[in-house]
C-alpha cells in the first residue's frame, strides 16, 4: 500500500472519523449514516491492490453491507417518534438483524469467511476489530428489550457455526473467520447482561488478534494444510503459538478471563442452555487450533533451532504482546 499512501491516508482518515461520529450519535439516523460512510471509506480501501480475489471480496461485503443498511434503515425510520405505524418488538428484532449482517453474526454470516478468504492479512485485521465498532456500539448502548432473545439466539447459534464451520477449513484466513464468527456469539451474548463486559471481552479479542494476524502477514503464513505438517515452515516464531492458545481461551492466558466473565454473568442470570451452547461451540473451535498447534510443533524438527536470520521489530512487537497477555490476565478481574 505504500504506492498508495495518499490514497489509503484519505480512506483511513474516513474511517476513523465516520467511526467517532457513530459513537457520539444519539439519533437512529445519524448511526445509520455513519455507517454508510464508514462503508463507502472501507470500500477503496479493500481495492488499492487492484487484484481480481480482493475485487470480488469487495463485492461481496459490499452486498451483504445493503442489505444489513436496508434492514436498519426501514427498521430505524419506525422507530422515530412522529412514527407509531408499526409493530415495535418487529421492528426492533428487523434492526438488530440489520445489525447482525453487519456484524458477519450468525444466521447472517454466510459472506464473512468468503470475504475473509479472498483479501489481505490488513484488511482482515480491519474486518474481524475496526469494522465490528460500530453495529456493536449501537447493539450495546442502544439495545432494545425485545431484542434481548434474538440476541441471545444469534449468540449461541455464532459460537455453534463458528466452532463447526473452522473444522475443515484449510486456509489461515477463514478459519480465523469462524474463530471471529465464535468470539462474536460471546460478545452478543454478553451484551444485553453487561455492557462493560462485553466492551472488554472486545478490547481483549482485538489486542489478542492483531498481533497475531501482523505474525502470519510478515510470515506470509496464508494458506496451510493441517493434515500436512510438511508444508509448514520450520522457522515459525513460538509467539503465534501463546497467541493462538490466548484466542482460544486457555487458562491462565489473557483470553481466558473474558469468557469467565460471560460465563459467570449467565449463570447469575440462570442462561444455562445459552452458556452450554458457548462453551460447546469454544470447545468445538479448540479442536481445529490445536490440531494446528499439534501439527506446528511436533512435525517440525527444526521448530525450537534459533534462526540464523535476526527476528523482525514487528514479530518482536509482537512477542512481547503475546508474552505481557500472561502477566495482565489477573488485572482483568480488577
Amino acid at each position: 500500500m505504500k504506492s498508495y499512501f495518499p490514497h489509503s491516508l484519505l480512506f483511513s482518515s474516513s474511517l476513523v472519523m465516520s467511526t467517532l461520529l457513530a459513537l457520539s450519535s444519539n439519533h437512529w439516523l445519524m448511526m445509520w449514516l455513519s455507517m454508510e460512510l464508514n462503508l463507502l471509506a472501507f470500500l477503496p480501501l479493500m481495492t488499492l491492490t487492484s487484484q481480481n480475489q480482493e475485487t470480488e471480496s469487495m463485492i461481496k461485503y459490499f452486498l451483504a453491507q445493503a442489505i444489513g443498511s436496508i434492514l436498519f434503515l426501514f427498521s430505524a425510520m419506525f422507530l422515530l417518534p412522529a412514527s407509531s405505524l408499526a409493530n415495535f418488538n418487529f421492528t426492533s428484532m428487523t434492526l438488530t438483524l440489520g445489525l447482525l449482517f453487519k456484524l458477519g453474526a450468525a444466521p447472517c454470516h454466510f459472506w464473512f469467511p468468503n470475504v475473509m478468504a479472498s483479501s489481505s492479512w490488513i484488511i482482515c485485521m480491519v474486518l474481524s476489530t475496526w469494522q465490528k465498532i460500530i453495529p456493536l456500539w449501537i447493539i450495546i448502548s442502544h439495545s432494545l428489550p425485545s431484542s434481548s432473545s434474538l440476541l441471545f439466539l444469534s449468540g449461541g447459534t455464532s459460537a455453534i457455526v463458528g466452532g463447526l464451520g473452522g473444522l475443515n477449513q484449510t486456509q489461515v484466513q477463514p478459519l480465523l473467520a469462524y474463530s471471529s464468527i465464535n468470539h462474536t456469539g460471546w460478545i452478543l451474548s454478553g451484551a444485553s447482561l453487561s455492557s462493560s463486559s462485553t466492551i472488554l471481552y472486545f478490547l481483549i479479542y482485538s489486542i489478542i488478534l492483531i498481533p497475531m494476524m501482523n505474525s502470519f502477514k510478515n510470515l506470509s503464513f496464508k494458506f496451510m494444510k493441517l493434515q500436512s505438517p510438511s508444508s509448514l515452515t520450520s522457522k515459525l516464531p513460538l509467539h503465534p503459538i501463546a497467541l493462538l492458545l490466548s484466542l482460544a481461551g486457555m487458562p491462565p492466558l489473557l483470553g481466558f478471563i473474558p469468557k469467565l466473565i460471560i460465563i459467570s454473568l449467565m449463570m447469575k442470570s440462570s442462561l444455562i442452555i445459552l452458556c452450554l451452547l458457548l462453551v460447546s461451540g469454544s470447545l468445538i473451535s479448540l479442536f481445529f487450533y490445536l490440531n494446528l498447534l499439534f501439527n506446528m510443533v511436533i512435525n517440525n524438527k527444526k521448530f525450537f533451532v534459533k534462526p540464523a536470520l535476526p527476528a523482525p521489530k514487528s514479530l518482536i512487537n509482537s512477542s512481547i504482546i503475546s508474552s505481557a497477555s500472561l502477566f495482565l490476565s489477573p488485572l482483568a478481574l480488577l
